[in-house]
């Protein structure tokens, strides 16, 4: 069964938590728990794409200004504000809501 795009970005997502796993140095993002998720995923998508990694690095930083808007807005603790605010708060920077 053919997934489409999540057939590239799943690798990507596997290699860095496997980097993370074995004490690898790697990038935070959004939090500890779920480092790899994104940059794997950004880095996924600009492979399917064909693009460069001038774009994934302002992929990378389109989503660490997210981030800032969170932090500065919102929380990303699950315990202060729970998962569905985080959540919302993303939802509208990405003008989803």
């Amino acid at each position: 069964m053919a997934l489409g795009v999540l057939d590239t970005i799943i690798p990507y997502v596997t290699a860095l938590m496997e980097v993370k796993s074995s004490m690898g140095v790697v990038v935070d993002a959004p939090t500890a728990g779920s480092r790899g998720g994104l940059p794997g995923s950004i880095i996924g998508v600009a492979d399917r794409l064909g693009l460069g990694e001038k774009q994934i690095a302002r992929a990378i930083l389109a989503a660490g200004m997210i981030g800032a808007g969170v932090a500065k807005y919102s929380t990303f603790s699950a315990e202060v504000g729970g998962c569905q605010q985080c959540g919302f708060f993303g939802q509208r920077c990405t003008g989803r809501l």
